[in-house]
């Protein structure tokens, strides 16, 4: 899928929009998918942005911007410091799920490549090296940048009922403090769906991408604890 296309129409399940796609899925199964924090901002095709507010353990409060992207190639989560931050903007960390051959990776992110440029968080000399670098899906990684922690879980589901899991996918998204979902033609199953919600002091997203070509739901868990910032 383009980086241009965008969605034509919009349908509702429960209290989930969901952003109709006039163009098919880059990516098919999930073997052919890459995981990374280093990829620059990809123009999303359905996206959902919020402020949402973590609690420390000493009971203070921040607000943090999670910016939820569906692309042609899965799905892009981006969090920053909020608009009323002296720093605002800053990329804290940027979670990329996709199918990231070279040739997709620098044509669907041409026209945002500048966007940010310096706010990597993984290219800080306080992230671990694993942070740094883009690979297979994990079935689990954490990784420790210089913005915080972040753990990823990844699971693989064939299930015999794809349909209700894609239901039951929608209905725990929509309860969400934010949400975003997309379908793609040539099947009512062909979706891709976030959510995000705070967790104490750590903001907690689920993504399901859902491929009814290969029978297949990729879900992921991510848990985003953030550091001290100024």
């Amino acid at each position: 899928m383009s980086a241009g296309a965008t969605a034509a129409a919009t349908t509702t399940a429960a209290a989930l929009t969901i952003a109709d796609i006039d163009a098919p899925f880059h990516d098919a199964r999930s073997d052919q998918l890459t995981y990374s924090l280093v990829e620059p901002r990809i123009t999303p095709l359905a996206t959902a942005s919020a402020d949402v507010q973590v609690t420390a353990p000493d009971g203070t409060t921040r607000s943090l911007r999670v910016e939820l992207g569906v692309l042609g190639t899965s799905h892009q989560v981006t969090v920053t410091l909020p608009e009323d931050h002296r720093a605002r903007g800053r990329v804290l960390v940027r979670e990329t799920l996709a199918c990231l051959s070279a040739d997709a990776r620098g044509a669907a992110a041409e026209s945002d490549s500048d966007a940010d440029a310096g706010s990597d968080p993984g290219a800080d000399s306080g992230a671990d090296a694993g942070a740094g670098t883009a690979g297979p899906v994990p079935p689990h990684r954490r990784s420790k940048l210089a913005t915080g922690t972040i753990d990823v879980a990844h699971t693989v589901h064939e299930p015999a009922d794809l349909s209700g899991d894609v239901a039951a996918a929608l209905a725990s998204a929509s309860a969400m403090e934010v949400s975003c979902a997309a379908g793609f033609p040539g099947d009512p199953d062909a979706l891709t769906i976030l959510g995000c919600d705070a967790d104490d002091e750590a903001l907690v997203w689920r993504t399901w991408h859902s491929y009814p070509q290969a029978g297949e739901i990729v879900e992921t868990r991510t848990r985003f604890v953030p550091g001290a910032t100024r």
